[in-house]
């Protein structure tokens, strides 16, 4: 209902004195209607899959696939569509249905990893020094992150050495050694 809603109101505001709506591309422009409709589909069901929620299709599959196996959700999506796209055109019998849907399927799941992978803020860091007090003094101080001390010992020198492990949401001194990203 509240769809409906919103429709209607969006209608009537974008209409134009003719009662007609407004083209924003102009006429001719379908593979271009095309990338700029897969652009915001992929950027709203990456928002949607930032906020752990679900569009109830083929990414209920993605996500349990990316949970046990190492593929995006992008990515994942686009394998599962790839079939259903394919099969378009055992019904409308037009290739430039099917060629629109690849691209829109291309499109959107490039743009839903980048969504995904840019609202992931948090990296971890290994730093290794003999300055290890230094270091993490600085670390809480003066970038408020917190830090672990780590024992070690160097295989080559035999030597013992301190390390400090820290997560931070940018990279503050240069010297630090992101290991990975942090889930």
């Amino acid at each position: 209902m509240l769809t409906f809603l919103l429709w209607l109101f969006f209608q009537a505001l974008l209409k134009n004195p003719d009662g007609t709506l407004p083209q924003l591309l102009g006429p001719g422009q379908e593979f271009m209607a095309c990338v700029v409709g897969a652009g915001l589909l992929g950027f709203g069901i990456g928002i949607v899959f930032c906020n752990n929620g679900s569009t109830g299709g083929t990414d209920i599959i993605a996500w349990i696939i990316n949970k046990y196996k190492d593929v995006t959700l992008g990515r994942m999506m686009m394998y599962c569509d790839i079939v259903i796209i394919s099969s378009c055109y055992f019904i409308f019998h037009d290739w430039k249905r099917v060629l629109f849907g690849f691209c829109v399927l291309f499109i959107m799941s490039i743009v839903i990893d980048y969504v995904i992978n840019s609202s992931r803020q948090s990296v971890q860091f290994l730093i290794f020094s003999r300055k290890h007090d230094e270091i993490a003094e600085g670390i809480t101080k003066q970038i408020d992150r917190g830090v672990t001390l780590l024992d070690g010992t160097g295989w080559y020198s035999k030597q013992g050495i301190k390390g400090r492990s820290g997560t931070g949401k940018e990279t503050p001194v240069t010297g630090y050694i992101p290991i990975g990203e942090r889930y």
